[in-house]
């Protein structure tokens, strides 16, 4: 659901915030829906279970606190049923990655700015 978003950063372009968003309040229901579910019906297919590092790092180009707070709920959920991730530990690795994804220091620190505008931590 975000490979148009993922691509445009590396290749040093910011996504159209308002198609994002689209993406991403799509992507949160099918999300919210999915981990609803037994664990063992959870499918592996982005298009059916969006990446959820992929959901953060929409919520923060979107600069939207809502969407962040979902995402560090379902990420909550998803460490308690496959101890997947922690909390903190996806939140530092998932902003890592978000500000590596481009080697445009226009873009980094664009992306630093929405970082520093939102409670991305804990």
């Amino acid at each position: 659901m975000f490979s148009e978003m993922v691509r445009g950063l590396e290749h040093g372009r910011l996504p159209d915030i308002l198609s994002l968003r689209g993406r991403l309040h799509a992507a949160l229901i099918k999300k919210l829906a999915l981990v609803q579910q037994p664990p063992t019906y959870w499918e592996s297919d982005p298009k059916r279970n969006p990446v959820t590092e992929h959901l953060f790092w929409a919520a923060i180009l979107v600069e939207d606190q809502e969407s962040l707070n979902t995402v560090k709920s379902i990420v909550l959920v998803e460490a308690e049923v496959g101890g997947r991730h922690q909390l903190s530990s996806f939140v530092d690795s998932t902003l890592k990655s978000l500000l590596s994804v481009s080697d445009n220091p226009q873009i980094r620190e664009s992306l630093l700015q929405k970082v520093d505008r939102l409670e991305c931590g804990l």
